[in-house]
């Protein structure tokens, strides 16, 4: 546990940190963009790690978001699209395309462009990618399991990229595909990409726990991109609910930023992007309120960066 800063230490650490911002938006202007955001991730995760979080709120507000290193920064058009938040929330699908490579960074100037592929090959970044990937490889895998005949729900879908990647998505090997997100633009994406086999659902994950059993059963239950800003209580009554809404022999994968991505401190004082990290043992204890007798298999699942892990639990067999 960090002891709280007085306030005249406080105010110490934020002239002598404001003169790294200075530094920073030096080496910006000067072309030097890869020293400068170097630095500037090392020293915003050395800052955050000493302050408490009220302490580090304060530093961003009142030093960081007026600075001008902040305009630089958001030359790039992945940072400045997710910290306007056009379509009114954080992580939208547009700024996952943008993370895919699916979005080129259109009208950035040449240290925007260049900032966007830095921000492109860093861990959190590769993770994404890597999650739509890894995503699409159990579509296939619950396709092949029920020779085509799988029903699946795919929880804030998105633009539900991952299927792009699916062959048996693609060609249509399934049931059904139910994609449920509260955002209507995201469902018509999502829809767009299998109209025959895609059946758009606008809910938000606030209501969804009392209505899900309205949406029937399913082989295959995912989310991948929404625990990140779900607190616990609802987080454990989702999992609940989406555990039985499996048939028998269902997979559900969730998944969550893991707990110690060096990356947060940018993420959210350049991104605006906030979220809830998890440990694995807390991203395991999702499935507290789903009876356990139910639980045939449980496994836990990260990528090669650190960045996310899923846990995967299958409802037993009658």
């Amino acid at each position: 546990m960090v002891n709280p800063m007085t306030t005249a230490e406080l105010s110490a650490l934020t002239s002598n940190d404001s003169r790294i911002l200075d530094r920073v938006q030096a080496l910006l202007e000067q072309g030097q963009v890869s020293d400068a955001m170097s630095l500037l991730f090392a020293e915003l995760g050395r800052l955050q790690r000493q302050l408490e979080p009220g302490e580090w709120d304060r530093f961003v507000q009142d030093v960081i978001l007026p600075h001008p290193v902040l305009e630089l920064v958001h030359q790039a058009p992945l940072c400045r699209h997710s910290f306007e938040q056009p379509r009114g929330y954080p992580g939208d699908a547009e700024l996952i395309d943008y993370l895919y490579g699916l979005r080129e960074p259109e009208n950035a100037s040449a240290v925007g462009s260049t900032i966007h592929d830095w921000c492109f090959g860093r861990a959190p970044v590769r993770g994404v990618r890597h999650r739509r990937e890894w995503l699409a490889s159990i579509l296939d895998e619950e396709a092949a399991r029920l020779d085509g005949k799988a029903r699946v729900l795919s929880v804030a879908c998105g633009h539900l990229r991952e299927g792009r990647l699916s062959g048996a998505f693609c060609s249509g090997w399934f049931e059904e595909v139910v994609a449920l997100d509260a955002d209507a633009s995201s469902l018509a994406v999502a829809r767009a990409s299998q109209p025959e086999l895609v059946t758009p659902i606008q809910l938000s994950v606030a209501r969804l726990p009392n209505r899900a059993k309205r949406l029937g059963t399913f082989d295959l239950i995912y989310s991948a991109g929404l625990y990140d800003y779900l607190e616990d209580e609802l987080a454990h009554r989702l999992t609940a609910s989406l555990f039985s809404l499996l048939r028998a022999g269902g997979r559900l994968v969730v998944g969550n930023f893991l707990a110690g991505v060096a990356d947060s401190s940018f993420m959210e004082a350049f991104m605006g992007w906030k979220l809830f990290y998890r440990t694995r043992e807390q991203i395991e204890g999702l499935l507290v309120q789903a009876p356990s007798e139910e639980i045939g298999e449980l496994s836990f699942h990260q990528d090669p960066y650190g960045v996310f892990g899923y846990v995967t639990a299958r409802r037993t067999f009658p």
